[in-house]
């Protein structure tokens, strides 16, 4: 991964470090109120720097999102997702576009992002003698066939466009969500990992970085595989298509070829056969041997040559925000949340956990109602 690792500096600027400078002017602007502690989104926060990572990594520049506080591309990306999760579940339902207006919108609004994005880079270098960028978009551009030399076409472009904003944003802005979700109604959890953090990381004026989070954080690569098994964000289902030829399920089952299979990450991680109380949230089954062994099964960025792209940037993701925000803030839920320890769940299988907040699926999954649900008051931490 020594490519990857060239790009932290720029997914820790635009993610962590950006978060923490738009929290801490909250939190600056609370104390002006004589408050102690501030108000935050941690849903649209995190979805905030993954757009604005996104924008730096796939396009040069980031969409600063998390400074500006404007939430209109999250919103009109989220349309665009929904009415693509509407039309591989319903073709015939999605057709009715007077239904579906809004989301149409969204839909013609992203195209011409995308339209717009690729020709004003083709301009920019074909005007210019600058040295092009060293994005996912100027790879876009000049890819071609090693056989024919053929381009992408201006379509395919748009496509894969959008495909990178809707893969690079949701996946890991929503298991971020679903992870300090997890933690905030369970405090005994959260206050393990906190600490683990605080006594490998006590210096506070230097960022935690990728690799040595990883290496000096074992608690936290637990609670991120079980944040991952218990709430996959790409919940919905993943067709495959059998081959022409055939071929053999279970050494059971015969299936012809062009079937179309559909697979459920949600319900293969909460397979009672593999996992036992599935319906837990339970970091300490991935610790030790046994663990490492476990999070084989752990399938949210899939498996063999189909398995995510992207899997080693949402890993950098994923724990330079939760090591960082986690060392520098107390976190809690307001009193007046809906959700939290105060609410057990009525699934027996949940064992007496809390209820967590629902989460609404087409292909990737979101929580229900997040302006109100992921409301969080932070305060600096006094003490490491």
């Amino acid at each position: 991964m020594p490519a990857l690792r060239a790009l932290e500096d720029a997914v820790l600027d635009n993610g962590a470090l950006s978060l923490m400078e738009a929290w801490d002017k909250r939190i600056a602007e609370s104390r002006a109120r004589s408050e102690n502690s501030a108000m935050v989104n941690y849903f649209y926060g995190f979805h905030g720097i993954a757009f604005d990572i996104i924008g730096v990594l796939g396009f040069g520049s980031s969409f600063n999102i998390t400074k500006s506080g404007d939430w209109t591309l999250i919103h009109t990306l989220r349309k665009m997702s929904n009415l693509v999760g509407i039309k591989s579940i319903s073709p015939a339902l999605a057709r009715l576009k007077w239904l579906f207006r809004d989301m149409y919108s969204a839909l013609d609004y992203m195209r011409n992002l995308a339209h717009n994005a690729q020709q004003q880079r083709r301009k920019e270098y074909e005007s210019s003698d600058r040295k092009p960028h060293d994005d996912i978009l100027q790879r876009l551009i000049e890819a071609h066939d090693p056989s024919t030399g053929e381009k992408i076409s201006s379509t395919c472009m748009v496509g894969e466009i959008l495909l990178l904003l809707v893969a690079g944003t949701d996946t890991s802005s929503n298991t971020l969500s679903y992870t300090l979700m997890r933690l905030l109604h369970c405090p005994n959890i959260l206050k393990r990992l906190q600490q683990e953090i605080r006594q490998e990381f006590p210096d506070i004026s230097t960022p935690i970085r990728f690799g040595e989070a990883r290496e000096k954080l074992p608690y936290l690569t637990a609670v991120l595989l079980e944040s991952m098994r218990i709430d996959s964000a790409v919940a919905g289902y993943l067709p495959r298509i059998v081959p022409d030829e055939g071929t053999v399920l279970l050494n059971k089952y015969q299936i012809p070829g062009s079937t179309e299979i559909l697979l459920s990450l949600a319900a293969c991680h909460h397979n009672k056969d593999v996992w036992e109380h599935a319906e837990c949230f339970d970091p300490e089954r991935f610790m030790g041997e046994q663990g490492e062994l476990r999070a084989r099964d752990v399938l949210v960025f899939g498996y063999g040559v189909r398995m995510c792209l992207g899997k080693n940037l949402a890993w950098m993701e994923l724990y330079t925000v939760m090591a960082n925000i986690l060392r520098k803030y107390n976190i809690e839920l307001p009193p007046d949340a809906t959700y939290g320890p105060h609410r057990l769940s009525s699934n027996p299988d949940a064992f007496g956990e809390p209820e967590h907040i629902p989460i609404k699926v087409l292909i990737t999954s979101t929580p229900v109602d997040p302006k109100r649900n992921c409301r969080i008051l932070i305060s600096e931490a006094t003490e490491l």
